[in-house]
């Protein structure tokens, strides 16, 4: 990677921030392959790197996505609708295979997308996560995998809308930090 447009690691983490709101450029087929590369270095139990992505870019599959997640909302989410997906440039869709994650295929595929949202920040573009699945709700996977052509051993985890900011975020309010630590026993 060019280290002419990477953040220090530190400021990575602490400018991270959900962004909804896209400008029309389109990113660079090189850029979405680096964004996709990092999540090979993310640990996965047993090293069995189960990631599988999937990039959307059609108008149509976006707007199938946009019905999924608006249909499968939670009610205290409804007032945050997805319609702002249709928008990015790309959606990645980060999956793991279930033959390969040695039971831990939903944790494998949070740091992957963890890993890949980091990247996003490094390389100034924006991005949130959005879930793809809910475990009481086994019918919502199986929407996935019908809407993106994903076979049966594979899960999908996190849908990520990518591009560039159109928007600059409020800095997060955070917990203070002694409010979250506790040694030896809760």
């Amino acid at each position: 990677m060019n280290k002419d447009y990477s953040k220090d690691f530190f400021e990575v983490v602490k400018s991270r921030r959900s962004v909804r709101m896209f400008s029309d450029k389109q990113i660079p087929k090189k850029i979405l392959d680096t964004l996709i590369d990092i999540i090979r270095y993310a640990p996965s139990s047993l090293n069995g790197q189960p990631w599988e992505v999937i990039v959307v870019t059609e108008e149509e599959t976006k707007e199938r996505l946009v019905s999924f997640k608006n249909q499968w909302c939670p009610n205290l989410k409804k007032e945050y609708r997805a319609d702002f997906i249709k928008k990015a440039p790309a959606i990645l869709v980060v999956c793991c295979d279930r033959e390969r994650s040695y039971d831990r295929w939903l944790e494998n595929g949070v740091i992957a997308a963890t890993y890949l949202l980091l990247a996003v920040t490094s390389l100034g573009l924006g991005a949130t996560m959005l879930t793809a699945f809910n475990l009481q709700r086994p019918e919502q996977i199986l929407e996935a995998r019908r809407i993106l052509g994903i076979p049966g051993t594979v899960n999908p985890v996190c849908i990520i809308p990518v591009g560039y900011p159109a928007e600059k975020p409020a800095v997060k309010k955070l917990r203070k930090l002694e409010d979250l630590i506790h040694h030896e026993k809760y």
